[in-house]
């Protein structure tokens, strides 16, 4: 809701700006406005960037992060906005990462080279260790990728608190995936005093060269359970698509400095660029989103198209008997979606966050 404010607030003040604009459909024309001028985008990006919290400096180059860990996280976070849109699952591992606020990606600090045993010791930091305070972990994974395999080898990743995970391996399909939620879990209730470690182990003599990092997911606990974005919000606005990268006819100001004093209250667009606000290096996907806004009249008769609540209709009836005694009913979002952004933060972790009630799916009186 402080994202809607804040949204309010540049419109009311009537700022214009490249990253942040109104998207008006009319005659089978798309008319876009600035909402701020171009000195205005970096204190809006600023605010908005505080408001995301997100760990980046868009002044800054970004660094490099491994291609095995972008290439995974950009996967998932296709797959999950796919599930959001309607696509059916029955999968716990993927209501873990659908139900998750983060999900954050650890590379690992160190892989040792062979031991004589034939074992590896994976080493991540303390800092790859999250915290129970504030936050809960639903799902962790360890995925290794292993390159010099000649011929077909067991690997194995060893906890010596629980049965580990033998697999099979191949150069075709060099990739080990591990359920680590029970390790990780135990290393944030054990508060270690030394790195963790995860031991694994190759039927081979051949010196491997391994890349690992686990994928967590975290849960807020004050946060509540997620909302699907409805098939009505996917199909009208695909946040990954910018209404200025279709084909668009720019609007002189005035369509927008004289809006139609009879439209019934009604959602309507507004979008936030995240290339004009200087965050396309750090910000993966999507390219932006549309974030929308409600207006338009909330009097009496009401059509059902305004979703107008019970008490909002017997706030108008009250107004129009006595104007001084009461306001008229307000329009206002009615229902609000969550989305997610991939970024890379500046530790070279890759992060999907979910930001809740920031995209307006439905106005109505209120």
């Amino acid at each position: 809701m402080r994202f809607f404010l804040l949204i309010l607030i540049l419109v009311t003040r009537g700022i214009q700006s490249k990253g942040i604009y109104f998207v008006e459909e009319r005659d089978g024309k798309t008319y876009t406005q600035p909402l701020t001028d171009q000195q205005s985008t970096k204190k809006v990006g600023e605010q908005i960037r505080e408001l995301f919290n997100i760990d980046i400096n868009p002044s800054e180059s970004p660094v490099k992060t491994n291609s095995h860990v972008s290439s995974y996280m950009k996967t998932l976070y296709k797959q999950l906005e796919t599930y959001e849109h309607g696509e059916t699952h029955e999968e716990d591992e993927v209501n873990a990462w659908l139900s998750a606020d983060r999900i954050v990606s650890h590379m690992a600090q160190e892989v040792s080279h062979r031991f004589d045993d034939g074992s590896y010791r994976i080493r991540f930091a303390k800092e790859h260790v999250p915290s129970k305070e504030g936050q809960s972990i639903l799902r962790a994974q360890l995925r290794v990728h292993i390159q010099g395999i000649v011929s077909p080898i067991f690997f194995y990743i060893e906890d010596t608190n629980q049965a580990g995970d033998t697999v099979l391996v191949s150069s075709e399909d060099p990739t080990v995936v591990s359920d680590v939620t029970t390790m990780v879990d135990r290393w944030s209730h054990l508060q270690l005093s030394t790195l963790p470690i995860i031991t694994a182990r190759a039927s081979t003599e051949n010196e491997l060269k391994i890349e690992a990092f686990l994928v967590i997911a975290l849960k807020d606990e004050e946060a509540g359970p997620p909302k699907r974005r409805s098939r009505r919000a996917a199909a009208a606005s695909p946040i990954s698509s910018s209404p200025m990268r279709q084909k668009t006819k720019r609007s002189e100001s005035a369509y927008f400095e004289k809006p139609d004093a009879n439209a019934l209250c009604q959602r309507k667009g507004l979008y936030v660029d995240f290339d004009t606000l200087g965050w396309k290096q750090w910000v993966i996907a999507p390219e932006g989103f549309s974030a929308f806004y409600c207006a338009g009249a909330c009097s009496a008769p009401f059509h059902k198209t305004m979703n107008a609540t019970s008490h909002a209709i017997v706030q108008s009836t009250i107004h129009l008997v006595r104007p001084n005694t009461t306001s008229p009913a307000k329009c206002a979002p009615s229902h609000l979606t969550s989305m997610k952004i991939l970024f890379v933060d500046q530790k070279k972790n890759v992060q999907i966050k979910r930001y809740r009630d920031m995209v307006v799916d439905e106005c109505g009186c209120h």
